[in-house]
This record gives structure tokens, sequence and C-alpha cells, in this order.
């Protein structure tokens, strides 16, 4: 039998819980990713002005679109979480969720850039 890559943890987030991939060595490292998320998410709600409850729940207001955004890159580019783990994370979303998602947030950051070079 093929050895595992990767461990299994559970983590509650607000109302209701998931499933977290993460490698052994940072099992061993004890890195705890789940307070890392948490760490991510309460940044980025105080950051915005929203509760770090909206952030991940499952209402589709505009106010929570950029917030969500930023959650969603920062979680995978800093902490190199799955698709399915950011989506867990975020209030159980699809995966393909989370890639539009983010792949929205680098279009537009990209825009602001170029717009700020321009001087508008």
């Amino acid at each position: 039998m093929r050895a595992m890559a990767s461990t299994v943890i559970k983590c509650v987030v607000c109302h209701g819980t998931g499933e977290l991939r993460i490698s052994k060595a940072d099992v061993l490292a004890g890195i705890d990713l789940s307070a890392l998320a948490r760490e991510i998410i309460d940044e980025v709600a105080h950051r915005h002005g929203i509760l770090p409850g909206d952030l991940i729940g499952m209402r589709r207001f505009p106010r929570l679109v950029r917030p969500r955004q930023e959650a969603v890159v920062r979680l995978r580019d800093e902490l190199d979480m799955t698709w399915k783990a950011v989506g867990l994370i975020l209030g159980g979303r699809d995966h393909s969720t989370m890639i539009y998602s983010y792949r929205r947030a680098r279009g537009e950051t990209a825009l602001e850039v170029k717009r700020r070079k321009n001087g508008r």
C-alpha cells in the first residue's frame, strides 16, 4: 500500500465542519493551518469593516465580493491551499467558484495597477 502524502485534519468554521488537506511535513513542523487561515479571514474582514462571519457566510451581497476575493487570493497564495480547502473555509463553496474568484481578483488588481501607472 502506498504511503499517504497528506494528513486530514478537521476544522470548524462558524456554521460547519470541513476537511483541510495539509502535508505531513506541516503537521510534523507543528504548523496549525486552520489558525493561519482564521487569522487571514479576520485580517481581511477587519480591513474591509465586515464581520468574519459575513466573509465566510452564504450571503452574496455586492459589498462582500471584494473581501471574499481578497481572502481567496491570500489563502491560496500565502498558505498554498487547494481550491477545495479554500472553498470549504469560505462557507463550503465549490472549488470552481474559488478559481473564478481568484482570477477576478487578479484581473482587477492588474487593472488598478495599470490605471495608477497611467495617472487615472
